[in-house]
């Protein structure tokens, strides 16, 4: 198995409880604490990817009934024209 510091050396992945711990000080090494850099962004952009993931699901959630109401408001139209 391949240990928590020979992952950062290259780049591989590293779960956020290993990240917690190396944060606590066990990475003393300058290439060490610029890896932890990289995988502190890596884990923050994850987190605000998702976060706008569910916005844009919100959002979508309350665009479908308005979208369901011009359908149906479009069909009674055509409804409309065609009986005439």
């Amino acid at each position: 198995m391949t240990s928590f510091y020979e992952k950062l050396k290259t780049g591989g992945l590293i779960t956020l409880s290993q990240l917690r711990r190396c944060a606590r000080g066990a990475v003393h090494c300058s290439a060490g604490r610029k890896t932890l850099k990289a995988v502190r962004v890596r884990v923050s952009l994850m987190r605000g990817y998702r976060a706008a993931g569910r916005m844009n699901i919100a959002i979508a959630e309350e665009c479908v009934p308005a979208d369901n109401e011009a359908l149906y408001a479009g069909e009674q139209k055509l409804t409309e024209c065609e009986q005439k």
